[in-house]
Formats: C-alpha cells, sequence, structure tokens
C-alpha cells in the first residue's frame, strides 16, 4: 500500500517524463537469501527500469511515535538496505522535501532519479528478483 509521499512521488516522476524511465514498479517484492539467517523477502517503494530501487521516507517514521524506538528502525532500515545493495540494487531515499517543487520547476526527486540512472546505468542482464548470497 503506498504511502502519501509514494503517491507524491509517483506524481512527480510521471510528470517529469523522463525518457531514462522506460518502467517503474511499485511495492516491487525482492528476496534475498543469506545462509545464516535464510530468506528475506522485501517489497520497495519504487523499482525503476528492473534494477534502480527508490526509497521514498518520511522523518516521523525515525520518532517514535509509531511504536518503533527510532534507534531500531534505523538498524532495520540499515539491515535491510545493506543485503539490497549486497545484491547489486543501487538505491536512493528521498525524503518529502525533496517532493516539493521548486519557484524554477525543478523538483530534488526527479534531479536524484535521473542523476542515479546516469551514474547506475541499466546492468546488460536485468537483475533476479530471488538471489542468494
Amino acid at each position: 500500500m503506498d504511502s502519501p509521499l509514494e503517491t507524491i512521488s509517483r506524481f512527480r516522476l510521471a510528470e517529469a517524463k523522463l525518457p531514462e524511465v522506460k518502467k517503474v514498479e511499485f511495492q516491487a517484492e525482492i528476496r534475498i537469501f543469506q545462509s545464516e539467517r535464510g530468506w528475506h523477502t522485501f517489497y520497495v517503494d519504487q523499482l525503476i527500469n528492473g534494477y534502480l530501487i527508490s526509497e521514498i521516507d518520511g522523518r516521523a517514521k525515525y520518532s517514535g511515535e509509531y511504536g518503533n524506538a527510532a534507534e531500531s528502525v534505523l538498524k532495520q532500515e540499515r539491515d535491510r538496505e545493506r543485503l539490497l545493495l549486497s545484491a547489486g540494487f543501487p538505491m536512493i531515499r528521498s525524503y518529502f522535501e525533496s517532493l516539493r517543487v521548486g519557484p524554477d520547476g525543478n523538483c530534488g526527486y526527479v534531479n536524484s532519479i535521473r542523476h542515479a540512472l546516469q551514474k547506475y546505468p541499466s546492468p546488460a542482464v536485468p537483475l533476479p528478483r530471488e538471489i542468494i548470497l
């Protein structure tokens, strides 16, 4: 289920009509196996062109007001991020502030996507959705 920020990001990306963006999957499932810990199933906010992960986060989740201490949330987030990066998926994180469109018409979130697609070219072979590390 999309959060309000994910919905805004979806709108910003569609509005930008970036020619580099060929396909966007929302809440895409990626499974990673570690011999010492078994399978992990992750649902990433956006999977762009089958390899670039875009995560959109509200800062409230780090405040502890939703039940989990900020330290625990950060640790879980970093563990998840390390596994996804180890599996070969580049990742960018965006926050509410980057979703705003400035007076010049620029949107930090869209610029981040454009930059990441230039920095991390599409792999020659599609990345698998089930990975054994």
